[in-house]
């Protein structure tokens, strides 16, 4: 498997192979590394870059069955259909939406 933006620091390799968890050994040198989450595309995980500018069309019906994750500064616009497929918990929610307001009245 390919893994965004990361290489093998002992051979250089591209290509590994998924271990238990987030780990991964080089599929060269075998060496074994910890990788967060989001580095596993085949996954459905979705990442859109900082500086990324993505509209999702009135007709467009999208469906993210992993994570979602959007970089400060990427600029993301839905303008069809988006299911939801897993809520975070009311407490996380209730942490972002004050984080938010305060963002807000900052501005």
């Amino acid at each position: 498997m390919k893994i965004k933006n990361f290489t093998c620091l002992q051979c250089g390799a591209a290509d590994f192979e998924r271990r238990e968890g987030t780990r991964v050994a080089c599929a060269y040198c075998h060496s074994l590394y910890e990788v967060p989450e989001k580095y596993f595309a085949n996954l459905g995980n979705v990442i859109i870059n900082k500086g990324a500018k993505v509209t999702f069309g009135k007709h467009s019906d999208v469906i993210i069955n992993g994570s979602l994750e959007i970089e400060s500064g990427a600029a993301v616009e839905f303008l069809g259909k988006i299911t939801l497929l897993e809520k975070s918990s009311d407490e996380t929610i209730e942490i972002a939406k004050k984080k938010l307001k305060r963002i807000s009245e900052e501005n």
